[in-house]
This record gives structure tokens, sequence and C-alpha cells, in this order.
């Protein structure tokens, strides 16, 4: 009633999020599949105890968020902590991502829609820039912007290759790209490659 009213949030200056959250994966979950475990507000925010996303209390700071959302999420939040993102959150690094970025905070779809591919590279991207430069310069980075990736989700995004949450640097064992498992990671879009196929340069 306050969040969702445009009069009030101009006023005021709230965010205007109701209706994000309502056309998220969450909001679907609770008003149209009947979900009573779906995340609302509360479940981010808190209940009495709600305090500004600059408040190193709050429940939606930066580096309070992976454990907000893993208190519902605890298999990806355990990846993204084991992970190369979560260990530089750790580490105190400001420009690490954490759940949000990725995935935003009231407007969260889900992965499988049509729209989360398309955008997933430009998000990768604001951190990786020269990265995504040279994949939107390659078959990949070129077939995702000219073709239709969502109709043909075969088209290999950044996390195709790198995965989503357990991201580990290639020099790691663990990591999609490390040499013992990169022929592999190829080999979900490209059945029956073998290791010469891994010398193609993706970015």
């Amino acid at each position: 009633s306050c969040h969702g009213n445009p009069e009030l949030a101009k006023k005021y200056g709230l965010p205007n999020v109701y209706s994000l959250y309502m056309d998220s994966i969450h909001g679907f979950a609770l008003t149209k599949d009947g979900l009573l475990v779906a995340a609302t507000c509360s479940s981010c925010h808190g209940t009495h105890k709600i305090l500004s996303h600059t408040n190193p209390n709050s429940r939606t700071y930066r580096t309070n968020i992976p454990n907000t959302c893993g208190s519902c999420h605890a298999g990806p939040r355990a990846q993204y902590l084991a992970g190369i993102h979560g260990k530089q959150m750790e580490a105190g690094n400001p420009k690490a991502p954490v759940c949000t970025d990725c995935h935003t905070a009231h407007q969260i779809e889900n992965p499988a829609n049509t729209n989360f591919k398309a955008l997933s590279d430009q998000r990768c991207g604001r951190c990786h820039q020269s990265r995504l430069a040279h994949y939107d310069e390659t078959y990949h980075g070129k077939a995702m912007a000219l073709g239709r990736p969502n109709v043909a989700p075969a088209v290999a995004a950044c996390y195709d290759c790198h995965g989503s949450h357990n991201i580990f640097p290639v020099s790691d064992p663990r990591s999609l790209l490390s040499k013992p498992r990169i022929v592999d990671t190829c080999r979900k879009c490209h059945p029956g490659v073998g290791v010469k196929f891994t010398e193609y340069e993706p970015h």
C-alpha cells in the first residue's frame, strides 16, 4: 500500500517496487502457484527491524545479501561462498558481485525464462568489460545478439562455460574450464569434440 502507490512514493521518496515484485518469480510463486513458502517482502527485509540497505545491520546490506537469499537458497549460497565471487566478497572487495547483481532485488526472473539469458552477459560485462567486448565479436556473441538466444538456448552465455554460482579461477581443478573439465564443458553443446576443440578462443 506504500511501495505500490506512485503518489506516496513520489512524496516520500519511497522505492515504488510492488509491481516489480508481483511480476517476479517470487510474486508469481505466491499469487499464481499458491506457494506460501515463497519469499515475500518480510522474508528479505525483516518484519519489525527493517533497516536501510546502507546500514551494515540490515538484511539487505550488500555483504549480508548472500545469507539473506541463502536462508531459502542454501545450495546456491554454499556454491557462491566457495567460488571466487564469494571469496572476494568475504575478503572485503566492494566490487565482488552478490546475488542481487545478477538476479536484481525485486524483479527476479526464473533463470529458465526467455529474458534472463539474453541479459546475463551484459550483467557479467559490467565487471568484465574487456571480456564482454571480445565475446561480442565471437560466434557466440553474434548469435546471442543477432539470433534468438531464448528460442535457441544452446547459444553459449558466460555462465554456460564458467558456471553460475560455482565460479572458480581456470587454474582451480573445480573450474568448469580447468584442463580436467573443459572438454566435458564444451561437450554440453558440442557432443563428441576433443581436446583440440578447446583451443578455441571464446573471448
